[in-house]
């Protein structure tokens, strides 16, 4: 796995803290992490949504339904598996 990206509830103070721990323990890793601009979250890149799929591994969504349906709806542009 080289690169994942993450979709985080950003209203949601322990799910920025969550993955923000995975994000550096990827990182750890040398696995290259991923988010969106407007997200407060450390990630080794910030991309904007169009895009935001494309060379990922892996999508990672932390949050809740919401945050999963909007995971798997990048996801399925590039057939991203989602976790």
């Amino acid at each position: 796995m080289k690169r994942v990206a993450f979709v985080v509830h950003a209203g949601r103070p322990e799910a920025v803290v969550v993955a923000t721990s995975l994000s550096r323990s990827l990182q750890e890793m040398r696995v290259t992490t991923r988010r969106l601009p407007t997200e407060p979250l450390e990630a080794t890149e910030a991309v904007l949504p169009e895009g935001f799929a494309e060379g990922v591994d892996l999508i990672v969504s932390v949050g809740g339904d919401g945050t999963f349906l909007r995971s798997a709806q990048i996801a399925n542009e590039q057939g991203c598996p989602v976790m």
